[in-house]
């Protein structure tokens, strides 16, 4: 059987603190759970403006989690990048991405932003890649409430949740929100 990532995480952690024998148990238990913790969430991010990037490096100080970034092969810029970004979006095309890194985690906190009102096209192929069941989306839209893309995309994936942001929230509060849902799950 195949361990997950946690599971070869706390029987390396056992290991190292074994090794120290003078550790008290309840330290040891203590350090093994804070590091599965923080290691068994990630948080990938795709952004083209850098709003996804600065919620994803916000996230990531109040969890602990790293924070990755996600790269299609694709030119956005311009006008033109535009026009092809909101075709590719409500077409529900896909693009080959790549992660400035490797993925060592269980379950990811995906950070997308919102073209024409759907998610985009490297967001999509990350999620049909790695497995709904897995990821818990995040929403960054000016106009696009995160309720109207969770009712799209819940005929499609089995995602953990869906949260958002959008220019009218109050981004302290749907932070505060997402951390709670990240511990209970």
């Amino acid at each position: 059987m195949t361990k997950n990532f946690a599971e070869r995480t706390v029987e390396l952690s056992r290991t190292v603190f074994d090794s120290f024998q003078l550790t008290p148990p309840s330290l040891k238990a203590f350090c093994i759970i804070s590091l599965v913790k923080a290691m068994e969430w990630m948080i990938v991010y795709f952004t083209r403006s850098g709003t996804c990037e600065r919620i994803a490096k916000k996230i990531a100080e109040t969890t602990g989690f790293r924070a990755v970034r996600l790269y299609d092969d694709v030119n956005w810029s311009g006008f033109l990048g535009f026009m092809k970004a909101g075709f590719y979006a409500l077409t529900g095309r896909r693009t080959k991405i790549e992660i400035e890194e490797e993925l060592n985690a269980d379950r990811f906190v995906l950070i997308t932003p919102i073209w024409a009102g759907s998610i985009t096209p490297a967001a999509r192929t990350f999620i049909e890649h790695f497995g709904p069941s897995k990821i818990l989306l995040v929403t960054v839209s000016e106009v696009t409430k995160p309720e109207d893309v969770s009712r799209s995309l819940k005929k499609k994936y089995n995602l953990l949740g869906v949260h958002g942001f959008t220019k009218k929230t109050n981004e302290s509060e749907v932070m505060r929100q997402l951390v709670e849902k990240l511990q209970k799950i």
